[in-house]
């Protein structure tokens, strides 16, 4: 590697896959500062590589002098450098994974294998709809996910961007960017797209209109991405949501509502069998969502790490915001919109900037959702809350990763690692052999970053369970057979599983809310940019 820009941080994860054809992996990298590295199995930079994103000047003091655009500024606060993860797709068509990288100078770039920009990029996300202020320009945080939005054969992109939209700068939005670039005969954003989203500004930059990449998966067989924006419930949105959908900001914790005043998104109602304490609803906070199908009905599930609305008015800094509450972790389903009836479960702390892994760790066909914390726990937690043998994990320092399973050490079964904020990486040995069910391996879902819940994994299989979970709320008589079953004091068991960690639940709450939102229900007033 290049001694000249060594030492540069690196807080992205890097994408791995063979790009030069050659039966070896490579590795991209995206450093804070700006550059990308594309280093071999030989921990030699590989042709073409690293590269500089462009430099972006400070605007001129001098109102005489030539402007310069884009430049840095109080107002755009744009610069080189990258947070978010370099992602590897084939965007032209020619049988070569091509690296994109989303960067803080507000564009989406794209160079081919030996680092030559491709044709229609970079891709500047800018907004330019119908809200009354254009907003200034922002950075790019979210990692972009990839799928065929517009049936054409060709990966587009789902972005986030960072600007601030609305009076109050309470909102962001998502676009779907063509494969093709500013070469797309239609301009490089797809029709229907931007969609703004309600989020609330947090934190200068870090956390301001929407840093949470997105992800893709298929409800009901429809493509949808899956967006969140902080401190409103996470939204299912179909490939072509027809005219420019705008979701109104809204109070924290509040349902979103779109233009016309219907309800969108998805519920944000505690299941009526949570152990958390408290407020009934959850809202994602400073994370970012993940899916699979954690109840083995067909339909992926979406995972989101978060709090309390009071917590996000915590902060806020809002005058008079009450306490807190316990942080969570939520599963919705993906086929009804509301949380599963045990979810959503109780974290130490935030689950800050990270996502979660899904796969079966003890075998009996019903997926856990790995997730870490600042409180220094990782948690395996599986559709009722309950925990296989060996966990909760405890490394003594904060988790603010996502982690991550393989085989490490070549001998049939699987690992689990993770990062933690000191600088150690733990290593943990589980139960679980190569061949189990392995729906997200790590963060933004596989090694080549694609955030597509279709990307086939090269470990792990997608087996399903031979029944969904199902419940009975202990209102009337029970159903047979129960998979989730209720009766005997309402305790949350597995058929033919052995009895687990946290598998009794205690109390029958009230119905599950319904559903809000399908794949391709969502509505809302639509308006032509």
């Amino acid at each position: 590697m290049n001694g000249e820009l060594g030492r540069e941080p690196i807080l992205s994860a890097p994408a791995i896959a063979d790009l030069d054809g050659d039966g070896r992996q490579e590795i991209a990298i995206s450093t804070w500062p700006g550059t990308i590295y594309v280093v071999g199995a030989d921990g030699s930079d590989r042709y073409g590589w690293p590269i500089r994103l462009p430099e972006i000047p400070s605007c001129p003091l001098d109102p005489g002098a030539p402007a310069s655009a884009p430049c840095m500024s109080a107002a755009a606060r744009i610069a080189r450098g990258a947070f978010a993860s370099p992602v590897l797709a084939d965007l032209d068509g020619d049988g070569r994974l091509d690296v994109i990288q989303a960067a803080f100078d507000g564009t989406v770039h794209a160079f081919d294998r030996d680092g030559r920009a491709l044709r229609g990029f970079p891709v500047e996300v800018h907004y330019a709809g119908p809200l009354a202020e254009e907003p200034a320009r922002s950075r790019l945080l979210a990692t972009p996910a990839v799928a065929d939005f517009n049936g054409d054969g060709l990966p587009d992109l789902l972005v986030a961007s960072s600007e601030r939209l609305g009076e109050d700068g309470e909102a962001g939005a998502v676009y779907v960017i063509d494969g093709r670039g500013t070469t797309a005969p239609s301009g490089p954003v797809l029709a229907g797209w931007p969609v703004t989203v309600p989020s609330l500004s947090l934190d200068p930059l870090a956390a301001e209109g929407i840093t949470a990449s997105g992800v893709v998966g298929r409800f009901d067989g429809a493509l949808a991405g899956v967006v969140q924006g902080n401190g409103a419930p996470p939204l299912v949105l179909p490939a072509s949501p027809g005219e420019q959908l705008e979701l109104l900001a809204t109070p924290a914790g509040a349902l979103p509502r779109a233009s016309d005043g219907s309800q969108a998104g998805l519920d944000p109602t505690f299941g009526p069998l949570s152990p958390a304490a408290g407020a009934r609803t959850m809202i994602p906070l400073l994370s970012q969502p993940a899916l699979g199908d954690i109840d083995q009905d067909g339909t992926p599930d979406v995972i989101a790490a978060g709090a309390s609305n009071a917590a996000a008015l915590a902060l806020t800094g809002a005058q008079g915001a009450a306490q807190p509450g316990p942080h969570l972790l939520a599963i919705w389903s993906g086929r009804s919109g509301a949380m599963l009836p045990r979810a959503p479960f109780v974290l130490e702390d935030y689950a800050i900037s990270g996502s979660q892994a899904v796969v079966d760790l003890n075998g009996d066909g019903y997926p856990e959702v790995l997730s870490g914390s600042s409180g220094y726990f990782l948690h395996a937690f599986d559709g009722c809350g309950r925990e296989p043998r060996g966990f909760p994990k405890f490394t003594g320092q904060s988790i603010t990763t996502t982690p991550a399973v393989g085989d490490l050490d070549g001998d049939g079964t699987l690992e689990i690692a993770v990062g933690t904020r000191d600088g150690w990486l733990f290593a943990w040995h589980t139960e679980a052999t190569t061949g189990a069910l392995i729906a997200w391996e790590s963060l933004h879902h596989d090694n080549q970053n694609t955030g597509n819940l279709d990307t086939p994994l090269k470990q792990g299989s997608a087996r399903r369970a031979p029944r969904p979970l199902t419940v009975d709320l202990c209102e009337g008589a029970q159903q047979a057979p129960l998979i989730l079953q209720l009766g005997g004091g309402c305790g949350c068991e597995a058929a033919g599983a052995e009895p687990r960690r946290g598998s009794g639940a205690r109390g029958a709450g009230a119905a599950l809310g319904a559903a809000l939102v399908g794949a391709m229900a969502l509505r809302g007033r639509r308006r032509r940019a």
